[in-house]
């Protein structure tokens, strides 16, 4: 969805779009809330990665880095198909 907005947003800045108070008040929640939903993403990775080094057994390292591996796939095919 940021891929989306962010572009249009600075398109509307550029030709100088002026919105009516009500739309400007929810694209303002809707950026909020998807930077926000951006910004605990990372909270939850850091805690993940916490939760990871603090594991002492080898098999739970290499099957976080296992699930690691799908994560980033399927990342990366999101941003495939998205670009």
């Amino acid at each position: 969805m940021n891929l989306v907005l962010i572009p249009i947003l600075g398109l509307a800045v550029v030709l100088a779009i002026s919105f009516p108070i009500p739309a400007t008040v929810i694209l303002v929640a809707l950026v909020g809330l998807l930077h926000g939903l951006a910004t605990i993403a990372v909270l939850v990775l850091a805690y993940g990665i916490g939760l990871v080094r603090s594991v002492k057994k080898p098999w739970t390292r290499i099957a976080v880095r296992v699930a690691g591996s799908w994560i980033t796939a399927a990342g990366i095919m999101v941003c495939a198909v998205k670009l």
